[in-house]
């Protein structure tokens, strides 16, 4: 659980790492992606801004854009 939890920290905490929004059901939610260990990982915070999950997809590109998520920018941006 503590790697997971690594992993979750390594992706929010990256000021490369990019944010996304997406509905889902009347409902918004947010994204991001960014790397860990070289590895791509997809972290998601459900309507109430707890963590629904987090993942490494097998094609992250692929997945962001058949999810439809809404690219808002990289967290950097986003913070200043």
């Amino acid at each position: 659980m503590a790697d997971y939890e690594g992993f979750i920290n390594a992706v929010l905490n990256n000021p490369d790492s990019v944010a996304y929004h997406y509905r889902f059901r009347a409902a918004d939610y947010y994204a991001a992606t960014g790397p860990v260990a070289g590895t791509t990982w997809l972290v998601i915070f459900g309507p109430n801004g707890i963590l629904e999950t987090g993942f490494p997809p097998d094609k992250p590109d692929a997945y962001v854009k058949e999810q439809r998520l809404v690219k808002l920018g990289q967290v950097k941006d986003l913070l200043s």
